[in-house]
């Protein structure tokens, strides 16, 4: 490997830490804390519960937190190769069908997600982007 390829796997790996982090650790948490929507097995007694979760979590619907988590590392993989981010979106949007098809997540929610891991991730990239060129000017 040279040294550039090494050089890329850690901006990949920074980025996606990154985005991950910002999309799901805080973005995700603080709108969970002021909003509090309810899962849709909660609200429709049509659904059936297909995945179990806490009493805890009944009303933490909005965002779906798998969506930013994988959202955001698709876009980094997508910022780092193209053609194995498009593989790795595919994978967030089958994840995010079958979390609405469980029951546990209303479409809103995994399109906000969505939207979430996506600006995360951009954001991750800008910012580890803008910190590297700091860093060489030094």
């Amino acid at each position: 490997w040279s040294r550039r390829d090494r050089v890329e796997r850690k901006r990949l790996a920074l980025v996606s830490l990154a985005s991950v982090a910002l999309s799901r650790g805080i973005l995700t948490e603080a709108i969970r804390f002021f909003y509090h929507r309810p899962r849709p097995f909660v609200v429709l007694q049509s659904v059936t519960r297909l995945i179990d979760v806490g009493q805890g979590e009944y009303f933490g619907s909005f965002p779906s937190g798998h969506a930013t988590f994988f959202f955001a590392l698709a876009t980094a993989m997508y910022l780092h190769d193209k053609k194995w981010g498009w593989w790795f979106f595919a994978g967030a949007m089958l994840m995010g069908v079958a979390r609405v098809f469980a029951g546990v997540h209303w479409p809103s929610d995994v399109l906000g997600g969505a939207l979430i891991g996506v600006a995360a991730g951009w954001f991750a990239d800008a910012m580890v982007m803008r910190w590297r060129r700091g860093w060489q000017d030094k």
